[in-house]
């Protein structure tokens, strides 16, 4: 059992005991607090702790966060430490990226995406450009920022890797209550005097797809005919939309897809479930940067869901503003159930149902 101590400093300082493995930040406030000492640390690193060979790197293994001097007695020109919680972790090297190499690619990716990064989530950035290094074959970030700047494509493999996918099958499923209960009864009474009878929807950051296979699946079910409807699904992640387009997905996220909709929209295969083709003909993914104006119009209702949390408050305004551009008198919006349009300058109606909350034009 690894001591959740700090070893190395004389008197040892139990600074890390109540600390949970995960905060890294905190850890590395400590690491760059014990630089500073700038002298020989004179305690070896414990028996107890055995050192586990891993890409490269003397990993120590166990749980806790354990500094493990390399004395500069010994020719080292720094301390490197190792976060036992991942074995891959990014801040083995605390020089990975300096302050004016995180405010470039900062920058470039506030501007080509309108998604911030700041010192809270600056070590999510690290560990994405880590892999892109390795998958690029490069050594330090002022390489691939070079080349990021260089190559449209790779620019765009940036912006997918900084992108945050956590995503379900009917995630949040008040909202999807609400869906068909009230808003799809609200839409239908709304357009049928028009004489169009096709529901226009979009799932803006719609990750591997999960979202609107939920939609389509639901639509499905409730529209009575001759109703019909189309999905736009997008987002900003090329790697996403391919598995968003494929529709294949194994058995451990298809867990909240009620039984009678896996059996009647999927296809059980050796490895997983595959969404069939008939409801894949209601869905067009779409690559799309949320900073930009799609030109859609016409929208029905927006699910725009845990995203604009990614923005500051100047870009989610923006955004909000285009949804409301793109949309029919009298559409919704759905954002995430952490998320809200208060404070901001748009034009959207606060709606309060019995399930959830939603906004509408």
């Amino acid at each position: 059992m690894v001591p959740k101590t700090i070893i190395g400093v004389d008197p040892p300082v139990q600074l890390l005991r109540a600390v949970k493995p995960a905060n890294n930040d905190f850890a590395i406030r400590i690491i760059k607090l014990l630089m500073t000492l700038r002298r020989p640390l004179p305690l070896p690193a414990p028996s107890n702790l055995p050192p586990v060979r891993r890409a490269g790197r003397n990993i120590v293994s166990g749980v806790g966060i354990v500094v493990l001097p390399l004395y500069r007695a010994h020719g080292a020109e720094q301390l490197t430490f190792f976060c036992t919680l991942c074995y891959s972790c990014p801040m083995a090297d605390l020089d990975f990226m300096n302050d004016a190499a995180f405010e470039r690619f900062k920058t470039l990716i506030y501007n080509e995406s309108g998604i911030l990064f700041t010192t809270t989530n600056r070590s999510v950035l690290e560990q994405r450009l880590r892999e892109l290094l390795r998958e690029n074959s490069l050594t330090t970030v002022d390489q691939y920022y070079a080349k990021a700047t260089a190559s449209r494509d790779e620019l765009k493999k940036l912006l997918t890797a900084v992108t945050t996918n956590l995503t379900r099958f009917f995630r949040n499923q008040p909202h999807f209550d609400a869906f068909e209960k009230f808003v799809i009864p609200e839409i239908i009474k709304i357009k049928k005097t028009t004489g169009n009878f096709t529901i226009k929807i979009w799932s803006a950051g719609c990750s591997t797809g999960e979202e609107p296979y939920t939609i389509a699946m639901m639509l499905s079910e409730i529209l009575p005919a001759p109703w019909k409807y189309d999905i736009i699904a997008s987002d900003l992640s090329l790697k996403c939309l391919m598995t968003a387009k494929e529709g294949f997905y194994d058995k451990s996220h298809v867990v909240g897809i009620p039984d009678n909709y896996l059996k009647k929209y999927f296809d059980m295969t050796e490895d997983g479930y595959r969404a069939k083709d008939e409801l894949k003909s209601h869905i067009r993914f779409d690559y799309h940067n949320l900073k930009n104006d799609t030109g859609m119009r016409g929208i029905d209702i927006t699910f725009c869901r845990n995203v604009l949390i990614y923005f500051d408050i100047e870009t989610q305004t923006q955004i909000v503003n285009k949804f409301y551009d793109s949309m029919n008198s009298q559409g919704f919006l759905y954002i995430g159930h952490s998320e809200s349009l208060f404070g901001m300058k748009t034009p959207f109606t606060f709606l309060k149902t019995e399930w959830t909350t939603l906004y509408k034009k």
